[in-house]
């Protein structure tokens, strides 16, 4: 009979080639289209909250958050990919190791499964670390460029600029050692992965030569050289899989902590609106009852108007000191901020639903403008 060498035939081998192509292709894809729906779906419900929900954190942490979860959640789709492989490869081997010698391959996952292991448990924790840190550094060096370039008449004038940029550069160099730390680290661990890996295969030597023939000892060792040779990689894979994990842990905690704030809140439409400058059934008009709002943060203010009507054609002028309200007073007819109690009416409905049921019709112009 002929054999037909498979492995062998480039036909088939191109065959394989293309197929993982494929599926490699697909699943990039998948994931992909799966991080920018969670992340278009982060960002409606982030700004589906009010104004005081959305101040919990600073502008750039924000931006951090949002910006950076696409990647980060592929970064982690991809990770447990990779380690559900490295994981499934290691097991074939092992099982076929336990058909050639249930007892030696015992010894060979508890050495070198429990290097691995060790190792794993004393640094996860530095990798979380880092993760955290670098988080807070990035964010740290974006507070600092939006503070110079926003405030640069002023902060040149003063003075201060050298000292802002030095403080950037501080924040450049912790996250340089960060990164060093990162790369070596692994280095490491495989350094002892390798030195246990060694270990191991002398003591079978040992063992099998000493308690067995010499042709059997050597047919047992081949098998043993091989199938090490491969796993001490695969667990080192693996370990270095749960370490990335963890490190991606750290730099996606602040997402995860938003993600968990509002995983129930509803999801705001996104749909484009049609503007009509007519804005037929509009009236201009402002009613404002039994209002009553103030901070959960702070008990020092507190905002209310029993009765307020603004009617068309009137200009109305509020006036007062610092910290007396009135940015919160617009907050509240914008909708951005909703009342503790009372309510806030413009053409007979909510602020919210006066925007969307005639887009354009308000308007807001603030001191300083953004285009």
């Amino acid at each position: 009979t002929n054999r037909i060498d498979w492995d062998g035939d480039p036909n088939f081998i191109h065959l394989k080639t293309i197929f993982s192509l494929y599926v490699t292709k697909k699943i990039t894809y998948f994931v992909s289209l799966r991080s920018t729906k969670l992340s278009i779906e982060l960002t409606q419900k982030f700004f589906g909250d009010d104004l005081n929900a959305i101040n919990d954190k600073s502008m750039q942490e924000n931006l951090y958050i949002l910006s950076g979860f696409p990647s980060n959640i592929r970064s982690l789709v991809s990770s447990f990919s990779n380690l559900a492989v490295d994981l499934f490869l290691t097991l074939l081997l092992i099982l076929g190791l336990f058909y050639v010698d249930f007892y030696l391959t015992t010894f060979v996952i508890i050495i070198l499964g429990g290097t691995t292991f060790m190792l794993y448990l004393r640094y996860r924790s530095r990798f979380l670390k880092f993760g955290l840190v670098k988080t807070q550094t990035q964010i740290g060096v974006n507070e600092l460029l939006s503070e110079i370039i926003l405030g640069f008449r002023s902060i040149y004038a003063s003075g201060r600029l050298p000292n802002l940029i030095n403080r950037i550069g501080d924040k450049f160099q912790e996250n340089t050692f960060n990164e060093a730390k990162l790369y070596i680290l692994p280095l490491v661990n495989k350094y002892f992965v390798e030195t246990s890996m060694y270990i191991v295969l002398f003591l079978l030597a040992g063992y099998k030569f000493a308690t067995s023939t010499f042709s059997n000892s050597v047919g047992v060792l081949s098998i043993f050289l091989a199938s090490i040779t491969r796993i001490a990689p695969s667990l080192l894979r693996v370990q270095q899989s749960f370490l990335l994990l963890n490190n991606l842990k750290g730099l996606n905690a602040n997402s995860f902590k938003m993600l968990y704030k509002i995983r129930d809140r509803n999801v705001s439409s996104v749909k484009p609106v049609n503007f009509d400058d007519v804005h037929r059934g509009f009236q201009p008009e402002i009613l404002i009852r039994n209002l009553n709002f103030f901070y959960r943060e702070s008990k020092d203010f507190e905002l209310s108007i029993n009765e307020l009507q603004i009617s068309i054609g009137e200009h109305v002028a509020i006036v007062g000191k610092s910290g007396s309200g009135k940015s919160t007073l617009v907050d509240l007819l914008l909708g951005i901020v909703n009342p503790n109690k009372g309510h806030i009416l413009i053409s007979g409905v909510s602020p919210a639903e006066c925007i969307a049921r005639w887009p354009g019709s308000l308007a807001y112009v603030p001191q300083e403008t953004h285009v």
